[in-house]
C-alpha cells in the first residue's frame, strides 16, 4: 500500500494553553497528554516506508506545549530530512529560542492563528489575556526578521485569520498588517464542528468530503487513528497504531466500514461526519488566500488516495 498525496498527521499533544471560542474545548472528555517519542517515530518510519512526505505537527491543541517537541522534529529532520514538516500554532510560546531552534533545524512551515487585530479581540476570541497579542506579534515578527537576516527561506510563514462576528470589521486591517511580512496570508470562516456550533448555514445535498478515501491519515497522542483533526473526543475510532501498523489500520474493517458509508452517502451511520459541514459545498469558506493552490471559496480537503502495491 502506498499513499499518493502523503500526509500524515501527528497529534503531539491534545493540551492547549488557550480557549478560543470556535474551539469546542470544554466538551473534549478524552485524556489530555503528549504522543511519546516512542510512538512518534514507530509511525512516522512506518509513514516513510508507505510514501509519507508531509509530517504535520498538529490536531487538537498547541504543539509546542509538546515537550517532546524539539526531540521529534531532530528525529525527523535527521532521519528524513526531505519530509516536510509542518506545524499549526497560536504562536504564544514561539519564543526567541523556539525559533532559533526552527530556523536552525530547517523546519519547512508553521502556521500562525492570529484571530484579532485589536488587542480586546484578540483577548475575546482566544480566550487569553489581551496583553498576548502583542507576545505573539513579537514572536511571529522576530522569527521572520531572523529568518531573513540569515538569508534563508525556512521555515516558511503563514498567518492565518477566522473571520467572525467578533472581528470581522478587522479583515482589511489583518490583511494589511501581515501582507508583505508573512510568507502567506489567509482569512477563513470557521468551522461547524459536529457539536451544534453554527457559522456557516448548511445547504444542499450531502456527499463525502473525501478524507475517508483521501485522508490525511491522523494520528493522536495515543495512538489511536481517527478520520480526520476535527474529532476531538476520538469519537470515530478506526484502530490503534501503537498496537498495529498503520497499513493494517488503514486496510482494517472499521475504515473500511467508514468508506463505504461515505462512497453510499450512508453518513447516519456515523454521527459525527453526519453532522459536518465538511459534507456539503461550502462556498463562503475561503475569504481570501495568497496561497496559489487555494482556491477561495472552497473548503480545505486536502486529498490523496490508497494504492495497493
Amino acid at each position: 500500500m502506498k499513499l499518493k498525496d502523503t500526509e500524515i498527521r501527528f497529534e503531539v499533544t491534545n493540551e492547549c494553553n488557550y480557549d478560543c471560542i470556535m474551539c469546542p474545548r470544554e466538551l473534549q472528555t478524552r485524556e489530555q497528554n503528549q504522543m511519546s517519542q516512542e510512538l512518534f517515530e514507530k509511525v512516522f518510519n512506518e509513514g516513510l516506508t508507505i510514501g509519507m512526505k508531509m509530517a504535520t505537527l498538529v490536531s487538537y491543541g498547541e504543539p509546542f506545549l509538546d515537550k517532546g517537541f524539539e526531540e521529534k522534529v531532530t528525529y525527523a529532520k535527521t532521519n528524513a530530512p526531505d519530509v516536510e514538516l509542518y506545524v499549526i500554532t497560536n504562536g504564544s510560546l514561539v519564543n526567541k529560542k523556539m525559533a532559533n531552534f526552527l530556523i536552525d533545524s530547517e523546519f519547512d512551515k508553521i502556521r500562525f492563528s492570529w484571530y484579532g487585530v485589536s488587542d480586546e479581540s484578540y483577548g475575546s476570541v482566544h480566550g487569553v489575556s489581551k496583553n498576548y497579542k502583542r507576545i505573539v506579534m513579537n514572536n511571529i515578527e522576530y522569527l521572520i526578521s531572523e529568518r531573513n537576516r540569515r538569508g534563508l527561506s525556512k521555515p516558511h510563514v503563514e498567518v492565518y485569520f477566522l473571520k467572525m462576528e467578533e472581528n470581522k470589521s478587522e479583515v482589511d486591517e489583518f490583511k494589511e498588517k501581515w501582507l508583505g511580512l508573512a510568507d502567506d496570508v489567509s482569512v477563513w470562516e470557521p468551522h461547524n464542528w459536529s457539536d451544534g456550533r453554527d457559522y456557516r448555514e448548511l445547504k444542499g445535498e450531502k456527499n463525502t468530503c473525501g478524507r475517508p478515501d483521501h485522508g490525511p491519515v491522523q494520528v493522536q497522542w495515543n495512538g489511536e487513528g481517527v478520520p480526520c483533526c476535527w474529532d476531538y473526543n476520538n469519537s470515530i475510532v478506526l484502530g490503534d497504531v501503537s498496537k498495529n501498523s498503520v497499513v493494517e489500520v488503514l486496510k482494517g474493517d472499521k475504515f473500511n466500514e467508514l468508506r463505504a458509508a461515505h462512497e453510499n452517502k450512508e453518513f447516519e451511520k456515523f454521527p459525527f461526519c453526519n453532522s459536518c459541514d465538511q459534507l456539503y459545498t461550502c462556498d463562503d469558506a475561503l475569504v481570501y488566500s495568497t496561497i496559489k493552490s487555494s482556491k477561495v471559496g472552497k473548503t480545505n480537503t486536502n486529498q490523496f488516495q490508497l494504492e495497493n502495491t
